[in-house]
């Protein structure tokens, strides 16, 4: 039985050990393109493009900011898939590239995210304070989305 245990224990040592040499490729960060950042382009107010920025940019845009262990597998393949997948839904840093019928179904998915309190994902803020919302900020962004699609709607219609 205690073999057991220690033969158990170093064969996971040794495969946690393995897998942090398994190459990883994560969405690279750059600079935001000014001319194309919803924040610069669409202009919301600093308090709710900070909110955005906060609960929002490391997944959905292009300034991710790793954390430390976003290097060690198997967090890394987690954090990394969670930033591919956002970044395909919706890529903030973009903004400019969706035609009007995109922008306002994505306005509407991220009023109804939040709506329902699927974004910002649940463990997202446990590990980032500042994703935090409350729910009266969770309340202002969800009727800013709302209204930004209202608008979108308005101008796509013309």
């Amino acid at each position: 039985m205690r073999k057991t245990i220690i033969y158990s224990v170093l064969i996971l040592i040794v495969s946690f050990l393995l897998a942090q040499i398994i190459p990883t490729h994560r969405p690279e960060t750059e600079p935001r393109p000014v001319n194309s950042d919803f924040i610069t382009v669409v202009s919301p107010s600093q308090k709710t493009g900070s909110l955005i920025r906060a609960a929002c940019y490391d997944c959905h845009s292009n300034e991710t900011i790793y954390p430390w262990y976003s290097k060690v597998a198997p967090v890394s393949w987690w954090i990394i898939g969670h930033v591919r997948e956002g970044r395909e839904d919706l890529d903030f840093s973009h903004w400019t590239s969706y035609n009007s019928e995109k922008k306002l179904k994505l306005l509407k998915k991220c009023a109804g995210e939040l709506k329902k309190g699927k974004m910002p994902l649940a463990g997202y803020p446990m590990m980032h304070k500042p994703a935090r919302l409350s729910a009266g900020e969770r309340d202002s962004l969800q009727l800013w989305f709302t209204q930004m699609a209202e608008h979108e709607s308005g101008v796509f219609q013309k």
